[in-house]
């Protein structure tokens, strides 16, 4: 299962990270934030930012959390969600 953590660079976000470093579970996380700039170090390996537009992509089964601010989340849900539904 994809595990796509949003804000992953946030406060919470890395504090999760760290949660599922912890775990034996075999999921693959897929990192989002808007600064593609940086990095997260996940199980020893460096990974690269995505942004949700590369990840709406992905049609495997795929898990959100949702880490980011408010102001975040409405940004993001009006600009890739809001199609969803219609």
């Amino acid at each position: 299962m994809k595990i796509i953590i949003l804000g992953a660079t946030g406060l919470v976000g890395l504090e999760l990270i760290k949660i599922f470093e912890k775990m034996s579970e075999d999921n693959e996380l897929i990192f989002v934030a808007r600064d593609k700039t940086k990095t997260i170090k996940y199980n020893g390996k460096e990974y690269n930012i995505n942004n949700l537009s590369e990840i709406q992509k992905i049609k495997d089964k795929k898990i959100y959390i949702n880490c980011a601010s408010e102001s975040v989340t409405e940004e993001l849900l009006r600009k890739y969600f809001s199609h969803e539904h219609d």
